[in-house]
């Protein structure tokens, strides 16, 4: 009988740390994006992502939830039609809290050619989309739609004598394969984080049937969730239904802004904390900050956004009454 172990924690801390760069830049609204799946999923963490905006003193203006893009005929189309669609009066902060790699391309591609990645504009996205940067995105698309962007992405010590061999093997391998089909990028990305510690969990898992076979049988399900360790994301162990305890979960995050080909790191969010400025803060609390490092805009600007489109003014040229 089939079976599914997941290898991802809730997005309890995901949707906070978004909700804390809200508050940080005091936007009251924001507009949130996302993508349904066949699970449902999406609007559980829609409602998870309300409850830690009201907690922080801010709301959901208006919200739009696309259709899987693989199941639409016309997605250029679709998405132009729901743009237009957002009333003008409302806020210009967009929280993009689920997209595939299909629905993060065609988005941006049309708010950039409607003017939605212009001056006073502000997105956000969450760890999902941020994790094309690394792996899949190339750079003069980039360059040419995201300037600007804020994402957040999944924080994972790197300085461990185990990530270093794992990242040297991993860009040895990858650049041998790939290089000559064109590909650019070379670093492992949280997915291949997250792969090799899966690979992992099911070898831990044969070892743990091979030793126990001699005194009785274990099915493959059972050696997963008894198997417990140290992975390059942390430590793994599984509950009962398959699931990475929340209380272990991913409560630190990287914040990144997107600037030319690539981005540069921002701060980072640790939940119980807030924010700190460097990696080596992170296990000192007296590093918090209140805000982040400077981030640069949409529109090529270094002020940040209030969140709200420029106010126009018109004066008829003939009124009915006196001056």
């Amino acid at each position: 009988m089939p079976f599914v172990v997941q290898m991802s924690y809730p997005a309890t801390g995901e949707v906070r740390c978004l909700a804390a760069i809200i508050r940080s830049f005091n936007w009251r609204r924001v507009i949130v994006i996302y993508e349904k799946d066949i699970y449902g999923s999406s609007s559980g963490v829609l409602a998870l992502f309300s409850d830690a905006l009201r907690d922080s003193g801010s709301q959901i203006d208006y919200h739009i939830a696309f259709p899987p893009l693989r199941t639409v005929s016309n997605a250029t189309d679709m998405i132009r039609r729901t743009l237009t669609g957002i009333p003008r009066q409302l806020s210009k902060v967009f929280v993009l809290i689920r997209s595939s790699l299909e629905l993060t391309v065609e988005l941006f591609e049309q708010a950039n050619d409607m003017g939605m990645m212009a001056k006073d504009h502000v997105w956000i996205v969450n760890d999902d989309v941020t994790a094309l940067l690394d792996s899949t995105l190339t750079p003069s698309f980039i360059s040419s739609y995201m300037q600007g962007v804020i994402g957040i992405s999944t924080y994972f010590n790197t300085t461990t004598s185990s990530y270093h061999a794992f990242s040297s093997d991993f860009r040895r391998r990858f650049k041998q394969e790939y290089e000559l089909k064109g590909e650019h990028l070379f670093e492992p990305g949280r997915h291949a984080v997250g792969a090799y510690d899966a690979v992992h969990a099911i070898a831990n898992a044969a070892a743990a049937i091979a030793t126990k076979a001699e005194t009785g049988s274990v099915t493959t399900l059972q050696g997963i969730l008894s198997t417990n360790f140290t992975g390059l994301s942390g430590f793994i162990e599984f509950t009962r239904d398959g699931l990475l305890p929340e209380w272990r979960g991913h409560s630190t995050f990287l914040v990144v802004n997107v600037v030319g080909k690539s981005y540069k790191d921002i701060g980072f969010w640790s939940e119980g904390h807030g924010f700190f400025e460097n990696e080596a803060d992170i296990s000192r609390p007296g590093g918090v900050v209140d805000v982040l490092r400077p981030v640069f805009w949409p529109g090529d600007t270094d002020k940040i956004p209030g969140g709200w489109g420029t106010l126009k003014i018109g004066i008829p040229n003939a009124t009915s009454f006196p001056s």
